[in-house]
């Protein structure tokens, strides 16, 4: 009998999206081991999509990139959830983005971090990578970049690329950027999900499973 019930509750959970609106969140950084924290509620089980759309051009940097960011989801403990660097880093895509279905309702906060800032541990309170060296503006950082990138090999920006050469390949095989802007633009899109209203014909026959069930159970 528990089986059969639990069955009828599954099938009158089926979900389905409605739309919210995405939330914007920007400023700037100063080092390249600061932390931008952004806490936010979840009042219903929703699908989540956390991205950032502030690694292109930049308005104040000299070479107009931004820093490439680093998103880390946390909950509202603090305990790891999910992280991503960038969205697409073999086609220089270097935003990052972080989708998650279903999240229960609760408190949630999300980290914009200079890649690869990333946590020490699962637990926010532990730390990032960066955080026992000495701040360095972004200005002046030197961040990891594709080695593949066009504009390791592209003027203007090349001037501000230091690249490392294969002496056998002649080939780049690590690169990094600096006179990054400092920059930071996340958006935060929250769809909540709604339990879907039965047909009449199908909640007439989950009650008369029921009924059957509970008949028999006094009849035995």
């Amino acid at each position: 009998m528990q089986n059969s019930l639990c069955a009828i509750g599954l099938f009158c959970c089926l979900l389905s999206p409605t739309q919210a609106a995405i939330v914007n969140y920007n400023g700037d950084i100063t080092y390249h081991n600061d932390i931008v924290r952004v806490d936010f509620i979840v009042n219903n089980i929703s699908n989540l999509t956390i991205f950032t759309d502030s690694r292109g051009l930049s308005n104040t940097a000299i070479n107009s990139y931004n820093f490439d960011p680093y998103l880390t989801l946390w909950d509202g403990n603090g305990n790891f959830i999910a992280e991503n660097d960038d969205i697409d880093f073999s086609a220089f895509n270097y935003d990052s983005s972080l989708s998650i279905a279903n999240l229960s309702p609760g408190n949630y906060f999300f980290t914009v971090t200079a890649s690869v800032n990333a946590a020490n541990t699962t637990n926010y309170s532990e730390g990032f990578h960066f955080d026992m060296g000495s701040p360095i503006t972004i200005g002046s950082w030197n961040q990891d970049l594709n080695p593949n990138d066009p504009i390791v090999s592209q003027s203007p920006a090349n001037q501000f690329v230091t690249s490392t050469i294969d002496p056998q390949t002649q080939s780049v095989i690590s690169a990094t950027i600096n006179h990054l802007g400092a920059h930071w633009s996340a958006n935060l899109d929250l769809t909540t999900v709604a339990a879907i209203p039965l047909p009449a014909s199908i909640w007439l026959f989950a009650s008369a499973i029921a009924g059957y069930l509970i008949s028999k159970k006094r009849n035995n």
